[in-house]
């Protein structure tokens, strides 16, 4: 029947066939390296890695374009509320 073929295609195509899943799982694991690799290149873990991350983020970090106005009107409010306490807290 055409329902029947329909079915049949469906089943053996798209995301979840076995086809599309050995190939993502093959892709998972061309990213992974093995243990004595991981060890040849330093063996850093993945704490340390994102260390090193995020201090180089902040090192190339350039703050976006602002008006000056705008900076302005922003810094007076910073300190206005900062003379006033600051935000409440519930701790």
């Amino acid at each position: 029947s055409r329902r029947g073929r329909a079915h049949r295609t469906r089943s053996h195509s798209g995301p979840g066939c076995a086809g599309s899943r050995r190939n993502a799982h093959a892709a998972r694991h061309r990213r992974w390296r093995n243990f004595e690799s991981w060890e040849e290149t330093g063996s850093i873990r993945t704490p340390e890695r994102a260390n090193v991350i995020y201090k180089k983020i902040l090192e190339e970090f350039e703050p976006p374009a602002m008006d000056p106005g705008i900076r302005e009107e922003l810094d007076s409010f910073v300190e206005r509320r900062r003379s006033e306490g600051g935000a409440p807290t519930d701790f």
